[in-house]
């Protein structure tokens, strides 16, 4: 994943919590991070509302968005109706998404 973003230059967008790594790889890959909240009442699920507006405020410039399989920290997957709604919201602003896997088996 540090690879990745040490050559795809753009704003790293993450559910927040997440991988405590992503952040600052973005950091030394001289990218932006920004965070979206994804915890609510005891719950994983990304804000959907606040990745809108986010990508809204970033239009224009490039941005991917990491997602991690399950969530760590979490331990908790995200329905299709769930990732659905995330891929229609960045499709819509052009930001690509970026599949984590590390913990998919």
């Amino acid at each position: 994943m540090f690879v990745f973003q040490a050559v795809f230059n753009g704003n790293l967008i993450t559910p927040n919590p997440t991988w405590v790594s992503y952040g600052p790889q973005a950091k030394l890959a001289r990218n932006n991070h920004y965070w979206v909240p994804a915890y609510k009442d005891g719950q994983f699920n990304i804000d959907l509302v606040e990745l809108e507006a986010l990508l809204t405020k970033l239009e224009g410039q490039t941005n991917y968005l990491f997602l991690n399989y399950p969530s760590n920290p979490t331990g908790t997957t995200l329905n299709k109706a769930e990732l659905t709604a995330i891929a229609d919201i960045c499709r819509k602003h052009g930001c690509y998404i970026v599949s984590d896997e590390i913990y998919c088996e």
